[in-house]
C-alpha cells in the first residue's frame, strides 16, 4: 500500500511541477510577444516621427497642426518606451528625439535612421527593406521637387 501512496504522491508532484513550468513558459512567451509588438510600434512611430521631422525641415512656415502632430508622435514614442523595462537603446532614442546637442537637424535625422536600423534587426527584414526603399524614394522627391512631395504627402494622409 505504501508503494501506491508514493507513486500517487510522485505523480501529483510531477503534475504540479509540469503545470508550473508550463505556466512560466507561457508567461515568458507572452511577455516576449508583447515586447516584440512594442518594438515594432516604436519602430513605426520613429518612422512617422522621422517623416514629420523631415517634412517640417523643408517648410518655411510650419502649420500649427503639423507641429502638434510632431509633438504627439514624440510623446507616443515616450509612452511606448515606458512599457518595456530595460528597453535596448532607450537612452539613445530619448537623446535623438529630445537632445539639443545635435549641431543641426540633419545629424538628428541620421541618428534616428541609425536607431531605426538597430531596431529593425528584430523586425521582419523584408518589411524593413521595403520601408528603407520608400524612404529613399521619398527623400529624393522631397529634394528634387518639395512642392510635389508635400502635395503627395497630403494626398496620402488625407485621401
Amino acid at each position: 500500500m505504501e508503494g501506491w501512496n508514493n507513486c500517487f504522491l510522485g505523480a501529483v508532484i510531477g503534475a504540479l511541477v509540469g503545470s508550473f513550468a508550463t505556466t512560466l513558459g507561457q508567461r515568458w512567451l507572452e511577455r516576449k510577444k508583447e515586447q516584440e509588438k512594442i518594438v515594432f510600434s516604436i519602430y513605426w512611430l520613429l518612422m512617422e516621427y522621422l517623416r514629420s521631422h523631415d517634412t517640417l525641415r523643408f517648410l518655411r512656415q510650419k502649420p500649427p497642426n503639423m507641429i502638434m502632430d510632431f509633438t504627439s508622435k514624440r510623446k507616443a514614442i515616450e509612452d511606448e518606451l515606458r512599457k518595456v523595462p530595460n528597453f535596448p537603446h532607450l537612452e539613445e532614442i530619448y537623446r535623438a528625439i529630445y537632445s539639443l546637442d545635435f549641431v543641426n537637424e540633419d545629424d538628428r535625422g541620421k541618428e534616428l535612421v541609425r536607431l531605426m536600423d538597430l531596431l529593425g534587426e528584430n523586425i521582419n527584414p523584408q518589411f524593413v527593406r521595403a520601408c528603407k526603399c520608400i524612404k529613399v524614394d521619398n527623400d529624393k522627391l522631397a529634394q528634387s521637387n518639395p512642392m510635389l512631395f508635400f502635395q503627395r504627402q497630403q494626398n496620402l494622409e488625407n485621401p
